[in-house]
């Protein structure tokens, strides 16, 4: 790794340079790194009204502001951006109380929903799974810590402004956990 004094030239820095782009030890940042999502608005047997409105969601996922990709971007200092698509609503064709573990059991549904209409969730970063609550669940969200999968029930699309903040701000939150972050202690 190699240092940079701390009197070299501002430019030289890591930071923002003085044309106003991202440097890092005086060689521009490539451009941010494009996080992947997939959306899949999903059903239950016992529970056959999605969460929310699919059409409605893009603007919680990569609006220009109090969005997943908006707050990607600026806690990462726009090294890290968002792409997303939704799929669904898919009805999952299981009851969200059969199963001690609905997580586990909601995934395995969303990848066989997936292959039969030909979707490669393979080919995303993070898969974001909203269902209603299983089994009447109180939770709002679970990421798998690394890994792929988000579950999250969190209200949005809704007429109140603060819903898309809430569900922006759990799934982002989610997403650090399947990069690995874990909670504080």
């Amino acid at each position: 790794v190699d240092t940079i004094a701390p009197e070299a030239a501002p430019e030289a820095r890591a930071g923002t340079g003085t044309d106003g782009t991202n440097v890092l030890a005086g060689t521009p940042w490539p451009g941010p790194a494009v996080r992947r999502i997939a959306v899949v608005v999903g059903t239950y047997t016992d529970l056959p009204q999605p969460p929310g409105s699919a059409g409605g969601l893009m603007p919680a996922l990569t609006g220009p502001t109090g969005s997943i990709k908006s707050l990607i971007e600026a806690s990462s200092r726009g090294r890290v951006s968002v792409s997303a698509t939704v799929f669904g609503p898919w009805a999952l064709g299981i009851d969200s109380c059969a199963t001690i573990d609905a997580f586990s059991a909601s995934i395995d549904a969303v990848e066989q929903q997936a292959e039969s209409r030909g979707v490669s969730l393979a080919s995303y970063d993070h898969v974001i799974m909203w269902t209603p609550a299983p089994c009447g669940g109180s939770w709002t969200a679970l990421g798998e810590a690394p890994g792929t999968y988000i579950q999250t029930n969190a209200p949005y699309p809704d007429t109140v402004e603060s819903r898309l903040h809430e569900f922006a701000w759990t799934v982002s939150h989610e997403m650090g956990h399947n990069m690995g972050l874990l909670h504080a202690n």
